[in-house]
């Protein structure tokens, strides 16, 4: 069993009863006795024997090993929230004893970890563990800085979800002045593991790929529905172009789609939406999408993490590794968002298991 591989495991669910659920292998004792799991639509993490796991078959609707894990993982409150032990307990209290519907409010992304906020029909959890947090601290001087950029404006609130939850009676949060924040920005939720083909290498931290597990219409049958569009005439020269128009290219005498990234004068800088490439061509030589302009580009903008500084210099070796003409098919651990751009690990898929690709330059 590599690891990575996604199988069904046998193990008791919350009630004790024998069930099964998808499971990412994470880790593997040295001589194959103990296996370490993670299940990916429960949240669990557990250790059991090899015995345990099984090969999961292709649905009828879905191909389940290859179908994303149905979890986010989330921390309350925004990163610069330390929750002391006995708050956190209260709020594990709260939740196992909460069987009402909650709403999950966004607020931040670091490190692939949404923070949120979670809000029931009595309010807001993070408000409410922060008035815990005081209880709890009320003999204590000391206050951090996370703890004061804080802003509360309630004057008297009770508590009374939980058993050992203190009831606050008294005014034990007051007003203070409210302070302008930035707005928050809308999180990127990580992806899960993925299979994929390198398409256009620029750098080893600047680089592109196309899942081949997503529903997208396969790269080849784009390419030859552009081919038929130019052939039948229905993709005709443009007489100009704007930034962010769509666009049919022609390169290595290959048609593809592109954007407009930017106009000087009768040229044009262009991305090649499927691959990745970026070209520079004069404005004549573009042509109209007839069919395929709505449909999103194949190709993600990534790039690998942690590269070692020696490892960067010999981008001939990696591109050699990768082989992109023979669209050799690896592995990619997304771990990050920098800007737009996924930082990834890679790793060569083989029957002896996963290699991170950056294993070659050690």
């Amino acid at each position: 069993m590599a690891l990575g591989k996604v199988c069904a495991v046998n193990h008791s669910d919350s009630e004790g009863n024998p069930a099964f659920f998808r499971g990412r292998v994470e880790k593997m004792k040295k001589d194959g006795s103990l296996v370490k799991v993670f299940l990916m639509d429960e949240g669990l993490t557990i250790s059991c024997a090899p015995t345990k796991l099984y090969k999961l078959e292709h649905g009828k609707r879905f191909d389940y090993e290859q179908l994303p894990g149905l979890l986010m993982k989330c921390s309350l409150g925004t990163p610069y929230s330390k929750w002391p032990e006995a708050v956190d307990k209260m709020f594990v209290e709260l939740i196992n004893e909460n069987k009402s519907e909650l709403t999950v409010k966004p607020l931040t992304v670091l490190d692939g970890v949404i923070h949120v906020d979670l809000e029931d029909s009595e309010g807001s959890y993070v408000e409410l563990m922060r008035m815990c947090e005081s209880e709890t601290r009320s003999n204590s001087p000391v206050t951090s800085p996370a703890e004061t950029a804080e802003v509360y404006t309630t004057d008297k609130i009770e508590v009374e979800k939980a058993k050992n939850v203190p009831v606050v009676t008294e005014e034990i949060v007051k007003q203070q002045p409210i302070v302008q924040k930035e707005p928050i920005a809308m999180p990127k939720v990580l992806p899960s593991p993925f299979k994929c083909v390198v398409t256009w290498i620029n750098s080893m931290e600047d680089l592109y790929v196309t899942s081949i597990e997503a529903h997208n219409m396969d790269y080849f049958e784009l390419l030859e529905a552009l081919i038929t569009e130019v052939n039948e005439g229905r993709s005709t020269q443009l007489k100009s172009a704007k930034v962010g128009q769509m666009c049919l290219i022609e390169v290595d005498e290959i048609f593809q789609r592109a954007v407009v990234k930017s106009v000087d004068g009768n040229n044009v800088e262009v991305l090649a939406i499927d691959e990745g490439r970026q070209v520079s061509l004069p404005v004549t030589s573009l042509l109209s999408l007839a069919k395929f302009e709505d449909m999103p580009g194949q190709a993600i903008h990534v790039g690998l993490a942690d590269v070692p500084e020696e490892a960067k210099a010999q981008l001939d070796i990696f591109k050699q590794i990768i082989s992109i003409d023979e669209r050799v098919t690896f592995l990619a651990r997304p771990e990050k968002f920098v800007g737009d751009k996924l930082m990834i690990k890679l790793f060569e898929i083989s029957e002896d298991g996963e290699l991170n690709i950056l294993d070659y330059f050690e």
